[in-house]
């Protein structure tokens, strides 16, 4: 599972809620529902809401398979942004 949070140059990212929005702020710009989220990323629609409301985490492989299913980048799930560099 993730971490609750990670601190990188001075600003903390990644707290679940604000993950949960990006997730589904992604997904509704695909005009995709959560059923299909769920369907393409072998994940049940309630698992799906739940990470979207900020209420569960999630593994690394779940992220994947996101942003696999969305065709986004980690970073973009993650930290909201395209990061090129991280220094």
């Amino acid at each position: 599972v993730l971490s609750r949070s990670i601190n990188m140059n001075g600003k903390e990212y990644n707290d679940w809620r604000n993950f949960g929005i990006r997730v589904k702020n992604s997904r509704n710009s695909l005009g995709m529902t959560v059923e299909k989220l769920a369907e393409k990323s072998d994940r049940t629609e309630n698992y799906v809401s739940r990470i979207e409301s900020g209420k569960k985490s999630c593994s690394i492989h779940t992220l994947y398979q996101f942003c696999k299913a969305m065709k986004v980048s980690s970073d973009t799930l993650l930290f909201g942004e395209d990061r090129k560099s991280v220094v």
